[in-house]
C-alpha cells in the first residue's frame, strides 16, 4: 500500500484539472489587476544630464614643474566625490528654493503646511513650518534624483524622475547648473583664501628679510667677511703665541735646572768643575788655580813641616781661591735667578696674552656663527619669498585662464517613453501571481473537501484497510 505522505503527481494533476476554472479565474483577476495598476499608475519619465569633472593641472603654468601626482585613483576619487556632492542637502536646499521661485517644484499631492513666502536667504529662526516644508521638499528631491558615474570616464549622469517630462528636464538643468555654480563659488573662495594666506606669508617673510638685513648691515665691523678675517688672524696669532710660550717655558725649565745645579755646587765648592752647568772663564781659571795650589801644597807637605811659612802661604792662597770661587758661584746664582725670573715673567705675560686672544677669538667665533646663522636664515627667507611670489604669479596666471573643474555636457534630455509603469513586467508578474494564487486556492479547497474519491482517502477517513476496488461502469 502506498504511503499517504508520498506526492502522487497524477493525483495532483487531476486536482489541478478539476480546479482549472478557479486557477484561470484567479490568474485572469490578477492580470486584470495588473492592467488596472498600469492604467492607474502615473507615467514616470527620467531626465538625464551629463556632468564632466575636469582634471586639475598637474604642472606649473610658469615653470612647467610637476605640482601634483598623476594617478587614476585620484581621478576616480574626484569623480565619485563630485557625484556625492550633487545630492548634498545644502545644494538641494538652494535648488528647492530656485524651483519654488520658478514654479517648477511639482511634488506629489499630499497634505501640505501653508508656505510663507521667503527670500532665498535663510528663513526666520521661529518659522518652523517653513523649515519642515523645505526639508520635505529636499527629501523629495533626494528620492527622485539618482547619480550614476560612467565607468572608465570622468563623467557622471544625474537622473531626475518626474511624471512631467518638461518638469523633469527643468529640475535636472537647475540641479546641474546649481552644482556647477556652487563648485565655481567654492573654487573662487578657495583661491581667494589661498591668495590671502600667501599674501600674509609674503608680508611676514618680507618683514623678516628686512629685519635680517638690518641685523647684517647694522655694523660694518661685524660683517661676516671681516669677522672671518679676524678669526683667521686671531687663530694664526694664537698659534704663534703658543709656539713662543712653549719655547719660553722650555727655557725657563732649563734655567731652573741650571740654577738648581749651581746651588748644589755652591753648597759644595769642592765638587768637580765638570758638574757646573754654566760656562765661565773666571770660574775655569779659578778651578785651574785651585788645582795648581792644591798640587803645590801636596808637594810642599812632602818637603816642609807643618807651620812652615811656605805651607802657610799656600794654605792662604787656597783659601782665597775658594772664597773667589764661592763669590763667583754666588754671582752666577744671582744671574741665573734673574734669568729665571725674567723667563717666568715672560711666560706669565704670554699666558695672559694667549688667554686674552682666546677670549677675543671665542667672541669673534660666536659673532661669526651668529652672522652665518643670520645669513642662512636670510637666504632661506629669500628663497621662501621667491617661491611664494612664483606661486602668486601662477595663481594669477591660472586664474586668468582657469576653466571650471566641472561642466555640464549638454542640456538635460528625457526619453520618449516613461520608465514606469513597466507594462510587460507588471502583466507577467500578474499572470504568475495569479497562477500561483489559483494553484494555492485549488489545493486548499481540495484539502478542505471531505469527499472520498481514492483508496487513500477511504483508508484515512475510515481507518480500515482497502480490500479491493470495483471499476466504474459508464
Amino acid at each position: 500500500m502506498p504511503n499517504p505522505q508520498e506526492i502522487d503527481l497524477k493525483q495532483l494533476g487531476s486536482i489541478l484539472s478539476r480546479r482549472r476554472r478557479l486557477i484561470l479565474t484567479t490568474a485572469g483577476a490578477c492580470l486584470a489587476l495588473a492592467v488596472a495598476v498600469n492604467l492607474m499608475t502615473r507615467p514616470i519619465y527620467v531626465a538625464t544630464v551629463c556632468i564632466e569633472v575636469r582634471k586639475e593641472p598637474n604642472r606649473s603654468s610658469l615653470t612647467g614643474e610637476a605640482i601634483a601626482s598623476d594617478q587614476w585613483q585620484s581621478d576616480n576619487i574626484a569623480v565619485f566625490t563630485a557625484a556625492q556632492l550633487v545630492t548634498n542637502r545644502t545644494l538641494l536646499r538652494e535648488v528647492a528654493l530656485k524651483l519654488k521661485e520658478r514654479g517648477l517644484l511639482q511634488m506629489p499631492t499630499r497634505p501640505r503646511l501653508p508656505f510663507l513666502s521667503r527670500s532665498r536667504g535663510a528663513p526666520a529662526g521661529g518659522d518652523r513650518e517653513f523649515i519642515d516644508e523645505l526639508n520635505r521638499e529636499i527629501d523629495w528631491l533626494i528620492e527622485i534624483t539618482t547619480v550614476r558615474p560612467v565607468r572608465d570616464t570622468r563623467l557622471f549622469n544625474v537622473q531626475v524622475e518626474h511624471w512631467n517630462p518638461a518638469t523633469a528636464t527643468s529640475i535636472a538643468d537647475v540641479l546641474a547648473n546649481a552644482f556647477i555654480a556652487s563648485q565655481a563659488r567654492w573654487l573662487a573662495t578657495a583661491d581667494s583664501s589661498r591668495a590671502g594666506e600667501m599674501s600674509q606669508q609674503m608680508e611676514e617673510t618680507r618683514r623678516r628679510i628686512k629685519t635680517l638685513e638690518s641685523s647684517l648691515n647694522g655694523s660694518s665691523s661685524e660683517a661676516p667677511v671681516i669677522l672671518a678675517e679676524q678669526f683667521k688672524q686671531l687663530t694664526d696669532g694664537i698659534s704663534g703665541l703658543n709656539d713662543s710660550y712653549v719655547k719660553i717655558q722650555t727655557e725657563r725649565l732649563a734655567a731652573g735646572a741650571r740654577l738648581a745645579r749651581v746651588r748644589e755646587v755652591l753648597r759644595d765648592s769642592l765638587r768637580e768643575p765638570s758638574d757646573l752647568p754654566v760656562q765661565s772663564e773666571t770660574l775655569d781659571g779659578l778651578w785651574r788655580d785651585l788645582l795648581a795650589r792644591q798640587t803645590d801644597l801636596a808637594r810642599a807637605r812632602e818637603v816642609y813641616r807643618d807651620g812652615h811659612p811656605k805651607l802657610m802661604m799656600l794654605v792662604s792662597e787656597l783659601r782665597n781661591i775658594r772664597e773667589n770661587i764661592h763669590a763667583e758661584l754666588a754671582r752666577t746664582v744671582s744671574a741665573l735667578e734673574q734669568e729665571y725670573a725674567v723667563l717666568l715673567e715672560r711666560e706669565k705675560n704670554l699666558q695672559a696674552t694667549i688667554a686674552l686672544r682666546e677670549g677675543k677669538l671665542h667672541r669673534v667665533s660666536d659673532l661669526l656663527a651668529q652672522q652665518t646663522t643670520v645669513q642662512s636664515e636670510l637666504q632661506s627667507s629669500r628663497e621662501h619669498y621667491n617661491m611664494l611670489s612664483t606661486r602668486v604669479q601662477e595663481d594669477h596666471a591660472s586664474g586668468a585662464v582657469r576653466y571650471p573643474l566641472v561642466q555640464v555636457v549638454g542640456s538635460a534630455t528625457v526619453g520618449s517613453k516613461p520608465v514606469r509603469p513597466r507594462w510587460v513586467l507588471n502583466m507577467v508578474l500578474g499572470v504568475m501571481v495569479g497562477l500561483l494564487s489559483g494553484t494555492g486556492l485549488a489545493l486548499l479547497q481540495e484539502h478542505l473537501r471531505q469527499t472520498i474519491r481514492t483508496p487513500i482517502d477511504a483508508a484515512e477517513q475510515l481507518q480500515l484497510p482497502v480490500l479491493g476496488m470495483i471499476p466504474k461502469r459508464h
